[in-house]
Parts: C-alpha cells; sequence; structure tokens
C-alpha cells in the first residue's frame, strides 16, 4: 500500500518548484538591473569628474562653552569637495569651521596639499578654497554646475565617506526641492532632497547629473535612513556672486539675501 504522507511529501515539493523558480528568476533580475544602474553609473561620472573630487583633511578646536578662556580640545575629521572654476574647491562650511589644520587630497593620489579657505558662508554651510601649489590643479577639468533638478530625477552622490578612503558613488532619487532649515545655521534655504545616504565624511562632496553638479551634500534627516538634503546650485551661484562682490569691492555680502554692509578696515 503506497504511503499517503510520502505523496503529500512529494505534491508539497512539486508545488514549491514554481515557487523557488520564480524567486529565482525575480533574484537574477534584480542582479541584472543592479549592474546595468553601475554601468549606468560608471558611464555618467567618468574620469573627468572623478579627477575633480577632493578627500579634505581638518583639525579643529573649538572653544570650551563652560570655560571659554580655555582652549577646547582638538578634534580630527574629514569631508569631500570638488574642483571649481578658478583653481577654486567647494566643500561644505561645517567641515572646515575652526580649523587649525587643513588639507586636501585629489583623488587618486596620495600626496596631501596645504589648503586655505577663501570665503566661507555659516549661512548656507558652504566654503570656497583654494591651494597655492599650482601643481594640484593640473590635469584636472573643474566641474561646472548645472540647473535645479526637478523631482523623480536621478543623481548621484560622490565623496569619501568615513570608514574608507576610495571614492564613493550611491545614487538617488530627487524627492523634494523646497525650503528646510540648514542644520549648521538654524537658518531655512532652499534644498534639494534625495533618497540616497550622505554619511560622515561625505559632507562637502558634489551631488551631479548630467556630468555637471547639481548640489553640494550637506545633511542626512537624522530621524530618517536615507534621506539627505544639498545645497542647490542656486544657492551655490549666490554663495560665489558673494566672494566675488567682496573680493572686487569690499563689501561683505549674504549669500542667501541682498544684504550686505561694509566691512571695517
Amino acid at each position: 500500500m503506497a504511503n499517503p504522507r510520502g505523496r503529500r511529501d512529494r505534491r508539497a515539493t512539486r508545488a514549491r518548484k514554481p515557487l523557488l523558480l520564480g524567486a529565482l528568476l525575480s533574484l537574477i533580475v534584480w542582479a541584472s538591473a543592479q549592474e546595468v544602474m553601475a554601468a549606468s553609473v560608471a558611464d555618467e561620472v567618468g574620469d573627468g569628474i572623478r579627477k575633480a573630487l577632493v578627500k579634505v583633511y581638518v583639525s579643529s578646536q573649538a572653544p570650551s562653552e563652560v570655560e571659554p578662556w580655555h582652549a577646547g580640545a582638538i578634534s580630527s575629521a574629514t569631508g569631500s569637495g570638488c574642483v571649481i572654476a578658478g583653481r577654486r574647491i567647494v566643500t561644505a562650511a561645517h567641515v572646515v569651521a575652526r580649523h587649525t589644520y587643513l588639507k586636501v587630497r585629489r583623488h587618486g593620489e596620495t600626496r596631501k596639499h596645504d589648503a586655505r579657505v577663501l570665503f566661507i558662508s555659516h549661512e548656507v554651510d558652504l566654503a570656497l578654497l583654494t591651494v597655492d601649489d599650482p601643481g594640484f590643479f593640473e590635469g584636472v577639468e573643474p566641474l561646472g554646475l548645472g540647473p535645479l533638478p526637478t523631482t523623480q530625477s536621478r543623481v548621484t552622490v560622490l565623496g569619501f565617506p568615513m570608514g574608507g578612503d576610495t571614492l564613493s558613488l550611491t545614487t538617488g532619487v530627487v524627492s523634494r526641492v523646497e525650503h528646510v532649515q540648514y542644520s549648521h545655521s538654524g537658518g531655512e534655504f532652499l534644498a534639494i532632497q534625495v533618497d540616497a545616504a550622505v554619511n560622515a565624511g561625505n559632507s562637502g562632496g558634489p551631488v551631479v547629473a548630467d556630468g555637471q553638479m547639481v548640489g553640494v551634500a550637506i545633511q542626512s534627516k537624522g530621524d530618517a535612513q536615507n534621506i539627505s538634503r544639498l545645497v542647490p546650485t542656486p544657492v551655490v551661484r549666490r554663495f560665489l556672486d558673494a566672494w566675488s562682490t567682496e573680493r572686487t569691492t569690499g563689501c561683505r555680502c549674504s549669500a542667501s539675501a541682498g544684504r550686505r554692509s561694509r566691512t571695517r578696515p
């Protein structure tokens, strides 16, 4: 006599085979999609863009809040940045705030170069650096500023997050473009929200689309995963205009508004 339990086991095994086959096919499709996306990102972020990437090395010393007459402890951190026109480097203000030591290293190189701050806006969390050694900029094609991206457009976040020394590329989609509070200054300014992680060390790095920079990574939303905010290029342009005006006229301009005041001699 046939074993009823054995027949049930065989039927259950036959029923599971299509499910396992479907799961395997789904896994293959997902892996293929990831390969296609990775290849697309690699094509979009070519060697020219990669050469413009910079890792920022900083030591800073904040005054003691309890005993302000005593110097605070020295801390070290890293950030990211990129070369733009005019032998300049854009990064985040909070990366270089109160720095006592500042060096930069180009992607793909080992040598660190002394850098200095040309202009900084804590309002919009942006800083402009330069390197006096002209050889630092040789062979680098500056990254251009692109337009404000639209929602649902795909972007790539580039930088040097903590935990490694190589360039990291993370893709994401623009979910919002709106005024939000910048954590560094507490002011509300235009920002881009994307569903890509901006980890420690990524701050100041460029976000690119179609071969151009469309934003600067500055912060992640603390109560949510993979929600990050960027300074958009209209604010970056205003920041660069403020630096140009101060340099040529001696007037200190706000990087976020039209207020200006004459600097003291």
